[in-house]
C-alpha cells in the first residue's frame, strides 16, 4: 500500500484520529482480499489520502479555531469517519470470504466498492466546498 494516513496522536481533534485509524484498519484488510484487488487497492489509498489532506489543512489552520471545531466542519469530520466505519466492515467482511464466496460475491463487491467510492468523493466534495466558502481557499485545496 503506497500510503496510510498520518495524523495519529498528532492531532486534537478526536473525529480525525478515529478517521486515522479507521482508515489505517481499511488499508490493512483490504490487503488480505483476494478478488478485486485493484478496486479495493484504489478505494483504501483515496480514503488514506483524503484522510491525509483533511488532518494536514485543519493542522495549518488550527490557530483560526481558538473555540473548537466549526461546526460545517465537524460535520464533514463525522460523515467521514462513519464512511470509514462502514467500510471498515465491509473489508473485513470480503477478506474474511473463503475462495468459494469471493467468487460468488465479486461483481457485488465491485458494485458496493464503486458506492463507497462515490460516498467519498461526495464527502470530498463537501470538504472542499467549506475551503472554498472559508478565507482558506488560498491554501491551495
Amino acid at each position: 500500500m503506497k500510503t496510510a494516513p498520518q495524523t495519529g496522536p498528532f492531532s486534537s481533534v478526536p473525529a480525525l484520529q478515529e478517521a486515522s485509524q479507521l482508515a489505517l484498519d481499511v488499508v490493512n484488510d483490504s490487503q488480505k482480499i483476494r478478488r478485486n484487488k485493484a478496486a479495493f487497492k484504489r478505494l483504501t489509498t483515496d480514503a488514506s489520502e483524503f484522510v491525509d489532506d483533511m488532518s494536514h489543512f485543519y493542522r495549518i489552520m488550527e490557530e483560526q479555531f481558538p473555540q473548537g471545531v466549526p461546526e460545517d466542519l465537524d460535520f464533514v469530520f463525522q460523515r467521514t469517519v462513519n464512511l470509514l466505519t462502514s467500510l471498515r466492515s465491509f473489508t473485513r467482511d470480503v477478506a474474511l470470504r473463503n475462495f468459494f464466496m469471493a467468487i460468488l460475491f465479486s461483481r457485488s463487491d465491485v458494485r458496493e466498492v464503486k458506492t463507497y467510492d462515490q460516498t467519498l468523493a461526495m464527502i470530498r466534495g463537501s470538504f472542499k466546498v467549506y475551503f472554498r466558502t472559508t478565507d482558506f481557499h488560498v491554501l491551495g485545496f
